[in-house]
């Protein structure tokens, strides 16, 4: 999974980023179609517009409730980035307004039925992550302005060789490295006090690190230029605790450092070179620090912060491509 999932991700980002001196050698790289039609919703997929696995539940159970409203990334139009926004600014601003309006006061009904929200997206896609018994779901589907009812899933991260594997060094050695392109990495966070990513290679600044707030001078580097964590240190053992500092400093692997330094980290001997060294990184953590999962509500919230790193609600600062976690449920 990892190699079709990395694949994609260097067909997003060397087709963005191809460089003057790639076209100076009159060198012309096509990327194949990617097909996810198969990823699309289907409506016979889903019963009174609850999904088949969760009919039969029983307890709480977390869900991801769809509204009817199209996300402002739909809205904005295809290809919105480059073929140019359908909305302005203002209009962005006040269509996540309506749509935040609406979410809440179907939220409010929910919360009646004795559901607890867990998060919710706008930008992505169109829809509210609730914990709620399941004989309630029934009742939630016929609300006004629900589209779908499916259930949260949780993922397990994935990782192996890539960089030689998928033929990244003849792109480099055109001149085609990913430069000016900007890649958000959804993952477990990131380690970005490592020489290979734009930090000090000093142990002592990752020691000291407070995992949950960003010491001043320590954070954006040169390469990870933004980041959020939307997990928190100790989930799945506690629930999701978001804080603005995306350090992986869990007792994990670092896997998210690990698929950084792959997409986008060169060291500074040149002896270590990723995917796309020229190209700056966006982090969203949304995979444990502790475990191997990653949270089906987290990875919501992250596209979502893919889309508008900055978080004005104008996605014209989206990213280029995105990548991480490899994940199988």
């Amino acid at each position: 999974m990892i190699r079709k999932a990395l694949n994609i991700l260097l067909i997003l980002v060397f087709t963005l980023s191809t460089s003057s001196a790639a076209l100076a050698q009159d060198t012309v790289i096509t990327a194949p179609p990617v097909d996810a039609s198969s990823l699309a919703i289907k409506s016979r997929d889903l019963i009174s517009g609850v999904a088949p696995e969760l009919k039969g539940q029983q307890g709480e159970v977390q869900i991801v409730v769809r509204l009817t409203d199209a996300p402002l990334a739909a809205v904005a139009g295809k290809d919105a980035k480059h073929m140019g926004f359908a909305l302005k600014s203002t209009q962005q601003k006040d269509l996540l307004q309506a749509l935040d309006t609406k979410q809440s006061e179907l939220l409010a009904k929910i919360s009646l039925m004795g559901g607890k929200e867990l998060g919710r997206v706008t930008k992505a896609l169109n829809a509210v992550m609730v914990s709620v018994d399941a004989s309630k779901l029934s009742e939630i589907a016929a609300l006004p302005g629900v589209d779908s009812i499916r259930p949260v899933v949780n993922y397990e991260i994935d990782l192996s060789e890539t960089v030689p594997y998928i033929g990244a060094k003849a792109l480099q050695d055109v001149g085609v490295d990913g430069t000016g392109v900007r890649v958000a990495v959804l993952d477990s966070g990131i380690d970005y006090t490592h020489f290979n990513l734009g930090g000090s290679g000093n142990v002592a600044d990752f020691d000291n690190n407070d995992p949950t707030i960003i010491e001043a001078g320590t954070f954006p580097t040169s390469k990870v230029i933004g980041g959020y964590d939307f997990v928190g240190e100790g989930w799945p053992d506690t629930d999701l605790a978001p804080d603005p500092d995306p350090l992986d400093k869990g007792t994990g692997a670092g896997h998210g450092t690990h698929v950084a330094d792959i997409i986008a980290g060169k060291s500074t001997d040149g002896t270590h070179v990723g995917v796309a060294p020229g190209a700056s990184l966006y982090i969203a953590g949304v995979c444990s620090k502790i475990s191997t999962s990653c949270s089906g509500v987290a990875l919501l919230e992250g596209m979502d912060f893919a889309l508008d790193p900055n978080g004005d609600n104008d996605i014209s600062d989206a990213v280029d491509a995105t990548g991480g976690a490899t994940v199988s449920t």
